[in-house]
């Protein structure tokens, strides 16, 4: 903190003429939270009658807001968080109940806990006690400060904080909100998000501010101001999101953004800002274009949750929405037409499809190439944004779904039993990621429909009636494998091939018996196979 702190002792007196004219809001405590209030407002008296507790930072914007929250963090301007925390431990003990989640967080900058906490669980409720803290950055290539070891004031803990509605505090003792940027009341209810402290000085302090700053605007449906955008554009600010931003923290923020109330505008944000090449440098195909964008908004308006409150910050599955952008990234061939047409496929039932047809499309589906890109994109995922190896797998199994439904669009324009057949061998490879990857395919297919929406949901309910919907890769065949390997003249090179094949003849034939099935092993499976791998 440097000309910021001075600037704001320059403008404190008027600010604070300013905010004494105002009338400060109240919060409605629900019965819980004021008794919880009330044993730590006597367990103070009691034992650390100097000290002044103030509920800080999220808590305080989201009951302003009127949402349900148990993030209490306590903020104390006298001794530590790990004391008062003893305080509660000795009136639990006293009071004849077993203390319960109490734990200490010491400072590790290596691995960026630069702040001593003390958690501890009361009446219920788990709750963390840190110190007021001021901070300096002394290392122009670190976001880690050197944080105050004695308490601060307020005014100085508010102003090393993110965005200023994340800077309020509830004091226990005077049951006031308390707003010592002298902003933050202001800018919640203009439903407006922006920095304490000058945005580019901040931002070029820690980096990471510009990604949360996004993400509580996203969720919350707020604006982001001017001057915050701004400064998010500098070429300095996103320099150090690159270097000084961990690859941990920087996917900790995509991931919140991806899950919290809208995804979609988190990534026209991230897109407007030119952020994405900073996110996922090893792909040159980021988010980029309208087209991958609105297929990001069409995918969240079909799977959005129908009772959610913005209490909920985890309302989407983060992999599916950044799926259903990144799936424009690889090549698709087919036109919506064509996608289209294969889509209104899955919705026939053929009476009877020539054996040898079957065979023939059920083997040009399995020769298939596979993906060239799946390791690329997976390490991107894992990475550059350090999630899960599930995570990437979860995404590269839609990009690969959509890819492969393409191709089979694309193979067959003219020739619905070979679609309907391959599309049987799809089912059973992708089934298991239908539900994701199908509003992606739709948008790609009907996107410029403006009933698009409603026209997915016709087709889901009409498809939950066809047979296609019943087949998953896991089922077993009614002909088992050691039956299937007993009729054949030869042990077969690509045994799983013959088991696919098979499981298409019984999703096309459910009424054929174990002998019309041991009939087309014989006649026809085998000699094509025996025809075509030699």
């Amino acid at each position: 903190m440097r000309a910021g702190a001075l600037r704001w002792r320059q403008w404190r007196p008027q600010l604070a003429r300013r905010l004494s004219q105002q009338a400060a809001p109240t919060l409605s405590l629900t019965p819980a939270e004021t008794k919880l209030f009330q044993v730590l407002q006597f367990i103070k008296d009691t034992s650390a009658p100097e000290v002044t507790l103030r509920v800080a930072g999220g808590w305080v914007r989201d009951k302003l807001l009127g949402l349900p929250s148990d993030d209490i963090d306590i903020a104390l301007d006298v001794g530590t968080g790990e004391a008062f925390a003893q305080h509660i431990l000795a009136f639990q003990n006293a009071s004849g109940v077993s203390p319960k989640g109490f734990y200490i967080v010491k400072k590790n900058t290596d691995a960026s806990k630069h702040l001593a906490c003390a958690t501890v669980k009361l009446l219920g409720h788990d709750l963390d006690f840190v110190h007021l803290r001021s901070e300096t950055y002394a290392d122009p290539t670190s976001r880690i400060p050197i944080l105050s070891d004695t308490p601060a004031t307020p005014t100085e803990d508010a102003l090393r904080r993110d965005i200023t509605i994340n800077a309020l505090f509830f004091n226990l003792s005077t049951m006031a909100i308390e707003d010592c940027t002298g902003e933050g009341l202001a800018d919640l209810a203009a439903k407006r998000v922006r920095t304490p402290l000058p945005p580019l000085e901040t931002f070029l302090d820690d980096p990471l501010r510009v990604l949360r700053a996004i993400r509580f605007a996203c969720h919350y449906h707020f604006s982001l101001d001017d001057a915050l955008l701004e400064a998010a554009k500098d070429a300095r600010v996103q320099d150090a999101l690159g270097h000084k931003v961990s690859r941990e923290r920087i996917g900790i923020e995509v991931r919140k953004m991806l899950a919290g109330s809208d995804p979609g505008r988190a990534m026209r944000v991230l897109t407007d800002l030119a952020l994405w090449p900073l996110l996922l440098p090893r792909l040159t195909c980021v988010p980029s274009s309208a087209h991958m964008l609105d297929s990001v908004g069409f995918v969240q308006q079909h799977v959005a949750p129908t009772s959610a409150t913005l209490a909920n910050k985890a309302q989407y599955d983060p992999t599916h929405l950044l799926a259903s952008a990144l799936v424009h990234c690889v090549e698709l061939p087919a036109t919506s037409t064509l996608l289209g047409d294969a889509l209104a496929t899955l919705l026939t039932e053929p009476s009877e499809v020539p054996l040898t047809d079957l065979v023939n499309a059920s083997f040009e589906f399995l020769s298939q190439p596979m993906w060239r890109d799946q390791k690329l994109f997976m390490d991107a995922i894992k990475d550059d944004l350090k999630w899960s190896k599930a995570e990437a797998k979860a995404i590269a199994d839609v990009i690969d779904a959509a890819q492969s439904f393409v191709q089979v669009a694309a193979a067959h324009a003219h020739s619905p039993t070979a679609h309907y057949v391959q599309l049987v061998l799809w089912r059973r490879a992708h089934g298991a990621v239908f539900e994701k990857v199908l509003p992606v395919l739709w948008h790609l297919a009907h996107g410029d429909r403006p009933d698009a929406k409603e026209a997915l949901a016709a087709f889901q309910a009409a498809f939950a009636t066809r047979r296609l919907s019943h087949i998953a890769g896991a089922m077993r065949n009614r002909l088992p494998t050691p039956h299937l390997q007993r009729l054949l003249q030869k042990k077969a090179k690509k045994l799983s091939e013959l088991i696919e094949v098979v499981a298409v003849y019984e999703a096309l034939y459910p009424d054929a018996s174990i002998e019309d099935e041991e009939l087309f092993v014989q006649s026809v499976l085998e000699p094509a196979h025996t025809a075509r791998t030699g």
